[in-house]
């Protein structure tokens, strides 16, 4: 046997230490005794160790197999992650038009585009061309944009046929929506209540600072009460959901957290959690620590599951796996959702809409899929729960060192001490006994 190399510990107090196994994303806590005893034990001398104490360090993953070769596990799993094709997601985007305008964001807006007809035959052949050639047990069709809910009539349309499809061949289907929300208005609720509907909503801050950065500059309305009354919209009508809310924050909004958290108290807390995201073009270097931990704390507090740059992952990012594509309102192919310009120089290869298929680029495609994981990835104690930066970030900062922690503003023992509050309150929420 010998210590594994992923593994963390730190001191919590003067007789505690929090242990951290990545591998099986596991946690010990020792006392002062116990961790001396790990510590200060040789790979050799680890048989000698108590019988029950052994146990637990094998169980967690502190303790392997001689012959057990962890770097090459982890990127077993990577690559299990990424060719895995028991899902099928396709991403399409509705329109690249938007009914708000919001400061930050980095697409180029397309006036008035929107789905062709053709282009949705196309993609309605793709599903079943897909499904002969490979068959799969899931289909996620997530919608995008733009503001996907500007073509509601294109939406349902397509889900329609992806119902019917995947009743006929006893397919799981997921209707997926990143959306500002605004116009998820009850009715199109009522329609997706026949649906399992997963959504990513974002909030800019409360409800002053929200409307001041999600600007309907034609209606001039209340967006924050609109996204907030389509929140409990889908918590009432549509009861297979599960919500991802978004807050995007600068000092100002972790102030105000709480004042947000009263307004969605209603959420459920097993359908729901919260992604804390800085603002990307705020620099890590002027977010307020203090501020952060305490917003995290409050969230926890409400018993609010924090996805704030979390890991374990559990896979790669979704535009990595060879099991995905991006439909553009044109028919363009494409994998990843953050491109500022949906255009050929980022495509991926050519839609017939005659018959459904795709050319993919090949050479393309495989680069993309291509493990060039830095040394310093796959060496680093997080890697079998980060698996590494995608590779078109990497190719994007060729000569620069990037790392997925890069604006997490925590020490690592904060962090830690993060992902344990992070599984104690999952555990609690979904009834999990674990030992820590």
């Amino acid at each position: 046997m010998k210590k594994s190399n992923y593994c963390f510990d730190v001191e919590l107090n003067n007789n505690t230490y929090l242990h951290f196994s990545p591998m099986q994303n596991a946690f010990l806590l020792l006392n002062k005794p116990k961790h001396h005893s790990f510590c200060n034990t040789s790979n050799d001398q680890l048989d000698h160790l108590d019988s029950d104490f052994l146990k637990a360090l094998k169980t967690g993953g502190f303790v392997v197999d001689d012959n057990f070769n962890e770097e090459l596990e982890v990127l077993s799993r990577r690559e299990h992650s990424i060719f895995d094709d028991s899902m099928y997601n396709i991403v399409i985007n509705t329109t690249l038009d938007c009914n708000l305008s919001c400061w930050y964001c980095y697409e180029k807006k397309i006036k008035n585009s929107k789905l062709s007809n053709n282009i949705i035959d196309g993609i309605k052949k793709y599903i079943i061309n897909r499904y002969k050639n490979k068959p799969y047990q899931i289909l996620k069709i997530s919608f995008f944009g733009g503001e996907p809910l500007l073509q509601k009539d294109k939406i349902k349309e397509l889900l329609n046929y992806s119902k019917e499809f995947c009743e006929t061949n006893n397919i799981k289907l997921i209707a997926d929506f990143t959306t500002n929300a605004t116009l998820l208005d009850e009715e199109f609720a009522k329609y997706l209540s026949q649906f399992t509907c997963h959504f990513q909503i974002t909030l800019d801050g409360d409800e002053e600072y929200h409307n001041l950065t999600k600007v309907d500059k034609l209606k001039k309305s209340n967006t924050y009460r609109k996204a907030i009354s389509a929140l409990k919209n889908i918590v009432t009508i549509i009861p297979d959901h599960y919500i991802a809310l978004r807050i995007n924050f600068d000092n100002h909004i972790l102030g105000r957290i709480e004042s947000i958290l009263n307004d969605i108290d209603f959420l459920k807390r097993r359908q729901s959690y919260i992604i804390l995201k800085k603002v990307w073009q705020i620099r890590t270097k002027d977010i307020n620590p203090n501020l952060l931990k305490k917003a995290i704390a409050v969230l926890f507090e409400r018993e609010f599951l924090v996805d704030y740059y979390l890991m374990p992952k559990g896979s790669v990012c979704f535009a990595e796996r060879e099991s995905q594509v991006l439909f553009n309102y044109d028919g363009g192919i494409f994998k990843c959702t953050t491109l500022c310009n949906f255009n050929e120089e980022n495509s991926f290869g050519k839609f017939d809409v005659n018959n459904g298929k795709i050319i993919w680029n090949k050479d393309k495609l495989n680069q993309w899929f291509e493990n060039i994981q830095p040394i310093s990835c796959r060496k680093c104690n997080w890697f079998p729960v980060c698996l590494g930066i995608c590779n078109n970030q990497l190719r994007l900062h060729t000569n620069e060192e990037i790392c997925t922690f890069d604006a997490n503003n925590l020490t690592q023992k904060e962090y830690l001490i993060y992902l344990l509050n992070y599984s104690i309150l999952y555990n609690k929420l979904f009834s999990v006994k674990k030992e820590f």
